[in-house]
């Protein structure tokens, strides 16, 4: 039993070498072709994918609110108090900045978002886990940020995603918030990445 054609095989031994060489020639233009029209497109189908937006702008969000209400679920574990599900309402200004341009004046039925805090009876640290939503353009920014409070005063990142209108959005940065009596002034400060 033989791997191999033994006939073919020594038919293509009288084939002229010349014959081979051409044949071969043929080929590696059309691949050289092949492979140039792949490396010129791929740069454009990216551009194509992302859309007009894909380059990094300013993203500035300002609100002002409160938590509503009792938090959905509470319980204490290891000197560790847990907060989840608590609502967090628009009270005041709420607005959004995208580059260069003028705010756009959201309405506060634009937001709907819930903290989740974790209170440490032993060493007062604070910790916020927001989530939210923005309805905006015709679309949704999902955001979730997380925050250390001290004194009043919250710092911390936040990073998001758009969804309909908005899919591809992206938007990341820090979150700077004070929390008084009259309520809480919250700034989402970075960037945002294909905004149509």
């Amino acid at each position: 039993m033989y791997f191999f054609d033994r006939k073919a095989s020594s038919e293509k031994q009288h084939e002229p070498l010349g014959m081979e060489v051409i044949e071969v020639n043929r080929k590696v233009p059309l691949m050289v072709l092949t492979l140039a029209v792949v490396l010129l497109a791929t740069p454009y189908v990216g551009m194509v994918q992302a859309g007009k937006g894909a380059e990094n702008q300013y993203f500035k969000l300002y609100m002002e609110g409160m938590t509503v209400g009792p938090p959905g679920r509470v319980w204490e574990s290891d000197g560790v108090v847990h907060l989840r599900e608590y609502s967090w309402d628009i009270t005041g200004a709420f607005e959004l900045w995208i580059g260069d341009d003028s705010p756009i004046l959201l309405s506060p039925a634009d937001y709907s978002g819930y903290l989740d805090i974790n209170l440490n009876t032993k060493t007062g640290a604070l910790t916020l886990t927001v989530h939210e939503a923005i309805t905006v353009s015709g679309g949704t920014i999902e955001i979730m940020s997380v925050d250390k409070m001290s004194a009043g005063v919250g710092n911390g990142m936040f990073v998001g995603h758009g969804t309909g209108a908005l899919e591809g959005v992206k938007v990341a940065g820090t979150t700077f918030g004070v929390e008084t009596e009259a309520g809480n002034f919250i700034t989402r400060e970075g960037t945002v990445m294909g905004w149509p």
